[in-house]
């Protein structure tokens, strides 16, 4: 397509628009007597403005029927010329208010923009009655579909467009056609965000409204029409309960839509609509229902945090109301609203009685997602809750499918804050427990049990701490231990937090120098771990820091005096597993702490030589030019 210049015969554009047949005549004189011929003329003439229309867009707009028929017909003009958002004339002619005879309309090919809207969609889209009452009698399919299979009467629908709503049903439009995502007309008006109606006075429905005429047409099938799902699996009622369409809802429910199905309620507190909830109250609607994903309009709520809206549905059905129920996933209201840290609406379902240690289908408690989570105001609230029951004390205990407890959670994925909320509140009940039982040993007894508890790898919290580098969690841990008046028995116990191991015999000082936790190293040695420990590969924590490039880590453990020549299950040094994988600034510092270089492993071969079989120039490098060698 060709385009104009801004400034180039502007006034050919001015002289459409003020209807100026004058102007075009002594314009194709001009150009006549200047030698050019028809098809340059009508090239000139069929360009675009900077707005992208042609002049016949502009006098179709203004609805200039002579000078329409003379572009035409005179200077040839081409009626499907595309303008902006691919429109063509014709589509101009039905969306603007325009009067039509035969004759104007005729001139005109049926025609299609970029996104397969024809005509009529557009005279739809625009109420416009009379453009789309002749398009029709002029043969325009009373169901096209455009582009996203919608046809004129989903459009008429969706913006309201009674007029044409009204004539497409008389010219027996489909009423149930669904669009790509499976929405009918009625659908459609659930959609829109214009009101249909202002009032609707109780029992009564005023006939001129869209969704009546559908109704109506619909009143031999009335039941099947009124339950069609959308490729989200929502009825019209559901989706306008969604968008707030309370008069549409009034309508639906007057003509007998489910409210038992489709997610009416659900969809309404999704929207936070309470005028809605109240009026699906006096259909008797039950909070039980549950969504595709097991969920009750409580768990929306909790979900979505509409807090006047669940105190609402709380006070409908107090005494009846199960707050237990629990979705697919095993949530609880309670837990869904820990889940999205919603501490106001844990608040009002605790304050109701809601059971703070229901577990999900993993087993994790509402302290586990909120540690997961990192929801600290919903952690917040749940510690302070417990605390006030000390017999809640075993939900520190509780562990999930996994064998891991909150302090394993916390060890995993808690924040500095997080964990100190979360220990502090483990002190203050072991203290309070401690009081009422009068045993002196019983806070340091529990804790180092909860401590000492192993998941389903035997991994305790010390061990996912020191993996996942939670300095923090750890620094807790032991500060705890180290501030507490103790017995020598308790003090050895220290020691075994450090020396436990997993299902793969790696203690907490492995994981650590395998992911380079630098600090927690240095943390853990300070406590008394052992640098001699052994896996079940008979690595030690400098074999794996060796191994992984933990430059930081290799330093701490050898100036802790690590066996640095300690042969692992294949008689690899720390040297020859730096050596494989070409760590050449490790091969340099275990050198320059005097490692053997002619120890052989079970293949026979030394250090250099596993660094030569692997190609590893630069590690060969540092070999061949440090003084060890030539010892």
């Amino acid at each position: 397509m060709e385009y104009i210049n801004h400034n180039q015969s502007l006034s050919m554009y001015e002289a459409a628009i003020v209807d100026d047949e004058q102007y075009f005549d002594n314009w194709l004189s001009t150009m006549k007597n200047n030698g050019l011929s028809i098809t340059s003329i009508k090239s000139k003439i069929e360009k675009l403005d900077h707005e992208q229309y042609s002049v016949l867009h502009y006098t179709i707009r203004y609805n200039y029927l002579n000078l329409s028929r003379k572009l035409i017909e005179e200077f040839h003009i081409d009626v499907n010329l595309v303008g902006r958002d691919g429109e063509t004339p014709l589509h101009t002619a039905a969306r603007y208010e325009i009067l039509h005879n035969n004759n104007t309309v005729n001139v005109y090919n049926k025609s299609i923009t970029m996104v397969c809207r024809t005509p009529l969609h557009h005279a739809a889209m625009r109420n416009n009655y009379h453009n789309a009452k002749q398009l029709i009698q002029l043969g325009a399919p009373i169901n096209i579909l455009d582009g996203n299979n919608a046809t004129p009467l989903h459009f008429a629908c969706r913006y309201n467009a009674i007029d044409c709503v009204r004539l497409f049903i008389e010219y027996r439009a489909i009423i149930d056609q669904q669009d790509d995502n499976g929405n009918t007309p009625l659908h459609c008006i659930a959609l829109s965000q214009q009101v249909i109606l202002n009032y609707i006075e109780e029992n009564h429905i005023y006939r001129n409204t869209t969704a009546h005429f559908l109704l109506h047409a619909a009143k031999y099938n009335l039941k099947s029409y009124l339950e069609i799902e959308n490729k989200d699996k929502k009825t019209a009622l559901s989706v306008a309960c969604e968008y707030g369409n309370i008069n549409l809802v009034q309508i639906l429910l007057i003509y007998g839509a489910s409210i038992d199905n489709y997610m009416p309620i659900h969809m309404a507190v999704k929207s936070g609509n309470v005028d809605i909830i109240q009026l699906l109250f006096k259909y008797h609607i039950q909070l039980t229902l549950t969504n595709l994903y097991g969920e009750t309009p409580l768990h929306i709520a909790c979900k979505y945090n509409r807090i006047d809206i669940l105190q609402v549905l709380l006070n409908y059905q107090n005494e009846n109301l199960d707050l237990e129920v629990k979705d697919y996933q095993g949530y609880t209201p309670l837990l869904t609203a820990s889940y999205f840290d919603h501490q106001d609406c844990m608040r009002i379902l605790l304050i109701n009685n809601a059971n703070i240690t229901a577990i999900d289908k993993y087993g994790k408690t509402i302290l586990h997602i909120c540690i997961e989570r990192h929801c600290q105001n919903a952690l917040k609230n749940c510690l302070q809750w417990i605390k006030e029951d000390v017999r809640n004390y075993k939900m520190f205990i509780k562990s999930d499918r996994h064998g891991n407890t909150i302090l394993h959670a916390a060890a995993k994925n808690g924040s500095f804050k997080i964990c100190e909320m979360l220990m502090n509140a483990i002190k203050y009940i072991l203290l309070q427990i401690q009081l009422s039982s009068n045993n002196k040993n019983l806070f340091i007894k529990e804790y180092l049990s909860l401590i000492l508890k192993k998941n389903i790898n035997k991994r305790t919290p010390i061990h996912e701490a020191a993996k996942i580098g939670n300095f923090s969690m750890l620094n807790f841990f032991f500060h705890i231990i180290n501030n507490e008046n103790i017995t020598n028995e308790y003090k050895q116990n220290k020691i075994v937090l450090c020396e436990d191991y997993d299902d793969e015999l790696k203690t907490s000082l492995h994981l650590a120098a395998a992911q380079g936790h630098y600090e927690i190293v240095q943390l853990l040695i300070d406590q008394g771990a052992n640098i001699w420990s052994c896996d079940m590969n008979d690595s030690t924590p400098l074999h794996e820091a060796a191994e992984h490039n933990r430059y930081h880590c290799v330093e701490i453990l050898l100036h802790h005096h690590a066996p640095i020549n300690q042969f692992d299950g294949k008689h690899n040094t720390p040297l020859h597993r730096a050596s494989q994988y070409g760590h050449w600034k490790i091969v340099r510092l275990l050198l320059n702490y005097n490692a053997n270089v002619r120890l052989i492993n079970c293949d026979g071969y030394n250090s250099l030589e596993i660094a030569i079989l692997n190609n590893h120039q630069a590690t060969v490098h540092e070999f061949l030019n440090h003084k060890t060698l030539t010892k």
